[in-house]
């Protein structure tokens, strides 16, 4: 919803209108704007659910393989529910869902190597894992050599997260998505689309597009270690 000139004067209606809004409007906005991208992101979102469907079917049930599905499939499960607020008209909500994805997304590929420890930690305290340096974790030299990321998708994986850090607090940027740069003195409230912000809507649903793009290869990454792990019999 727009609100001209101040936000703070919105009727008990209005408020009752925002609540319960589906925000259709908005999201028929960008599905004209952005077919392409959309379509983009629906084909790499059936190939990642694709993949994780026989991640399920190659590797046996044991800890290793719950905690790396858990966390596989809320990377999935992140990155196509903050697209979906994100053409609904939130991008705030929906940047801290992408840093989601990428900490999930590491978390699997750190629990799916058998010499690394991250599984029994998880046993032993879940409350005390530091899941928010996962990332940073992953990148550590042992690490990333036990676990042979891809180059490419590793650098995707961390960029689409350092974009997506700026969501993360109350910054100008974040206020910014507010203001309708199109119609000055205007703001929105609740959920909004502004014509002037359409270069960076585009590039916001290509790195979404990329989240689900490099999806399958983690994926595969992650079913490896987990095979070579239940090969030799190790649970931790």
């Amino acid at each position: 919803m727009m609100a001209r000139n101040s936000p703070y004067q919105l009727s008990r209606n209005d408020l009752e209108n925002i609540l319960f809004s589906d925000n259709s409007d908005v999201r028929s906005r960008f599905r004209e704007e952005f077919a392409d991208l959309i379509g983009e992101f629906l084909n790499a979102s059936e190939r990642a659910c694709r993949r994780l469907r026989t991640f399920t079917s190659a590797v046996k049930t044991d800890r290793r393989s719950a905690w790396t599905e858990s966390f596989l499939f809320y990377a999935f499960n992140s990155s196509l529910t903050s697209c979906h607020l994100f053409i609904s008209g939130f991008p705030i909500p929906a940047g801290n869902l992408m840093r989601h994805y990428g900490e999930a997304a590491a978390m699997a590929l750190l629990c799916s190597h058998h010499a690394i420890d991250v599984v029994k930690r998880l046993d032993k305290d879940l409350e005390k894992f530091p899941v928010d340096d996962a990332l940073q974790l992953a990148r550590k030299k042992r690490n990333a050599e036990l676990l042979k990321i891809n180059s490419n998708a590793w650098k995707d994986l961390e960029d689409i997260t350092k974009w997506f850090n700026k969501y993360s607090h109350s910054s100008v940027f974040s206020i910014a998505t507010l203001w309708m740069f199109s119609k000055p003195s205007t703001f929105i409230v609740g959920s909004g689309f502004d014509e002037d912000k359409k270069e960076s809507y585009r590039r916001q649903l290509q790195l979404r597009v990329s989240s689900m793009t490099v999806l399958p290869e983690i994926i595969g990454a992650v079913e490896r270690n987990v095979r070579t792990a239940q090969a030799k019999g190790l649970m931790h």
